[in-house]
């Protein structure tokens, strides 16, 4: 392992051996992703200290790339003294003593040791990105350090970011521990920024004009390579996948002096490695990437950073339960972590496409943590797992009200129970608490194993499919050519659909042990291989874990087993479910069953055209002006109509304290007196 002699690894270590809490803020190239683990490794090895070291990620990409880079970097094999252990692969061995983990990871192995006992030092990074697992990871290291105080081997834990709140996370673990602020500075070049002369347009909504800011992305790329900027390759952050592709075809349309790259996590793994190496093309390259470029992975030779200064958000709305996704600014964190990614080798450029005065004014300080608004019904039951209890969350930020009731109903909603009427966890709730997908997903394994055994390895495999929140078509199944897609269509679910799609690949892989031929026969059928294969893996080990029968799954299902799964669907995700009725112009539309909310199918479902009365869906998001269901499915009210969540004390109510949805309540009362 290397070491360093540097005054500011002294003082590093130093505070790491005086305190039990370092926070630590680093400019860029300070080391701290690589050289200052390697570093407190090769002390503790020097003064006997035992246990491992786990480095977190929020990623699974960065976790490996980094794990790579520093087994080079400290001359040995992969897996021996440096490692990595993600959702489904773990390249560690007895004698590994840093661990590259991703914090999802690092909290599943708390409920085996809550204390870590394993380790003696824990890096959380990139805490400025504020996830439910890092969050929920500094609860349970807080907690550790305190009970490992008067033990004969402490805890050390280091929280590290570039852009940190350092005086917030210090004034979080003061009362448990010991704690000290470092700040590590960075070896870089100057980066000198570039402001737009007047703001962007926006939407008649209000929000960023996307299309235009991508076309004044592109054209600055344009002049860039036009104006004679000395050589440097270039990064262009934009907001989402979309974008990227979109601004990739309009550069290749219009500037032919650059090779033009895309980088997002729909791309298969020898795309995003060759990235990630130095390249010897003589062209200068313009990568265009989604935030996926702005931590942790480091593509070289970047001197020229265009920065949209727009981000994608997933926010929940409690009362819909719908999800909205739109873009927004980033904050001033996010910006300064773009920025920061030129200037490495030699001085850069970063081009804001925003100007100074937006920067100043209208870019909060910090990214919102992802527990204010977000669903966090899992992360919430992890907690009352572990031991906390409602009143006293243990997170940083307080997730609202609202959040946290939705969570509440959702959890006691599920027959299984969950949690109590006292928001206390039951044995069943500590046993999904443990389970690698949301609450409504383990529920849904948890009934097929009872009722449909044979099936359940089918629902694990759409549970993984839909934990990534990406579809595995990188085109909508109704846009594609016909002969491509049968027989896996189904007609009656979007989601058997890609659950065929994904059996077909997993045929497939084997008979295509080139790949190049297996990319082929992926993009000929507009799939995300990188994406299949991640849920190949996540299956593999789910189904391991949860002790699940698995037989081999076929090219495509059969009709009865399909009609099954659907089944299971119903019941488990009865929260989801829609009903055709006519709105207020007399058009037949759907809505909610419960809040009576009108919505839409999506036009990349199967079942876009709207011949089926009722209808589940694994999520509602808002669009400009209405809510969309994805991923549906075709249902029959026979197979929910006994259930508790749609008696008539449950359904929802009008002003006069009649049932809202009458038509509803109806057809499931004729089911129910033929029954």
């Amino acid at each position: 392992m290397a070491s360093d002699e540097s005054p500011h690894f002294n003082e590093f270590w130093n505070a790491f051996v005086e305190h039990d809490v370092l926070i630590v803020s680093g400019g860029t190239g300070s080391g701290n992703t690589t050289q200052i683990p390697q570093f407190v490794a090769s002390m503790a090895q020097t003064l006997n200290i035992g246990g491992r070291i786990a480095c977190t990620q929020p990623r699974d990409l960065a976790a490996v790339k980094v794990a790579e880079r520093v087994a080079q970097e400290a001359g040995c094999d992969l897996g021996a003294q440096v490692g990595y252990q993600i959702h489904g692969d773990d390249k560690t061995s007895e004698e590994t003593r840093l661990i590259y983990v991703t914090d999802g990871s690092m909290v599943a192995q708390a409920f085996n040791d809550r204390n870590f006992s394993d380790y003696h030092t824990v890096f959380i990074y990139e805490a400025h990105e504020c996830n439910n697992n890092i969050y929920l990871l500094m609860a349970l290291v807080r907690r550790a350090v305190k009970a490992r105080q008067n033990l004969e081997h402490n805890l050390k834990v280091i929280v590290m970011s570039t852009t940190i709140s350092v005086d917030k996370h210090a004034e979080y673990f003061k009362d448990y521990a010991t704690v000290t602020q470092v700040h590590m500075p960075g070896v870089t070049h100057q980066v000198r920024l570039r402001y737009l002369g007047e703001s962007p347009r926006l939407t008649s909504t209000g929000h960023p004009d996307i299309d235009n800011i991508v076309e004044e992305a592109c054209r600055t790329v344009a002049n860039l390579v036009r104006n004679k900027y000395p050589p440097g390759n270039i990064l262009v952050f934009m907001p989402g996948v979309s974008e990227v592709e979109m601004a990739c075809q309009l550069i290749r349309k219009n500037i032919r002096e650059v090779e033009v790259i895309s980088l997002h996590s729909a791309q298969s793994e020898g795309a995003q490695n060759a990235i990630l190496s130095s390249s010897t093309n003589k062209r200068r390259q313009c990568i265009v990437s989604t935030n996926i470029a702005e931590t942790s992975i480091t593509i070289p030779d970047i001197v020229y950073v265009i920065d949209t200064g727009i981000e994608k958000v997933k926010r929940l709305m409690p009362r819909t339960g719908a999800f909205e996704v739109r873009p927004r600014p980033i904050s001033k964190a996010v910006a300064n972590q773009r920025a920061g990614r030129c200037g490495r080798t030699r001085p850069g450029i970063c081009f804001r496409m925003y100007t100074e005065q937006d920067f100043e004014r209208n870019l909060r300080d910090q990214p919102d943590a992802e527990i204010v608004r977000d669903d966090v019904s899992a992360i919430y039951l992890k907690a009352l797992a572990f031991g906390f209890t409602a009143a006293t969350l243990p997170f940083i930020d307080p997730p609202p009200f609202e959040n946290l009731a939705y969570a509440n109903e959702l959890l006691l909603d599920l027959d299984s129970g969950y949690i109590n009427d006292l928001f206390q966890v039951t044995n069943a709730g500590k046993r999904a608490a443990q389970s690698p997908f949301e609450p409504n997903w383990n529920y849904a394994i948890e009934f097929a194993k009872v009722k449909y055994p044979r099936l359940a390895h089918h629902i694990v495999a759409l549970a993984t499919m839909c934990s990534s929140m990406q579809s595995i078509f990188l085109a909508a199944p109704t846009k594609l050519v016909p002969s491509s897609l049968a027989p896996r269509a189904d007609p009656l679910s979007d989601l058997i659909t890609e659950l065929n799609a994904l059996y077909a690949f997993e045929a497939e892989e084997p008979k295509r042990p080139n790949d190049r031929e297996l990319d082929q026969w992926c993009d000929r059928r507009s799939l995300n291989r990188l994406l299949m294969e991640q849920v190949l893996l996540q299956r593999d080990s789910a189904i391991g874990t949860m002790e699940i029968r698995f037989e081999d799954a076929p090219e495509a299902l059969n009709s009865q087993d399909g009609e099954n799964i659907r089944k299971i669907l119903a019941r488990t995700f009865f929260r989801n479910i829609a009903f055709q009725s006519p709105s207020s112009n007399g058009e037949l539309r759907y809505h909610t069953i419960h809040g009576n909310f009108e919505a839409l199918v999506a036009q990349e479902s199967m079942l876009s055209t709207g011949e089926h009365p009722w209808v589940m869906y694994d999520t509602l998001k808002m669009g400009r002006n209405n809510l969309y269901m994805e991923r549906v499915t075709h249902i029959e009210p026979g197979w929910i109509a006994d259930l508790p969540f749609f008696q008539d004390d449950r359904m929802k109510k009008n002003y006069h304290g009649n049932i809202a949805q009458w038509r509803v309540k109806e057809a499931l009362d004729k089911i129910r007196a033929a029954i």
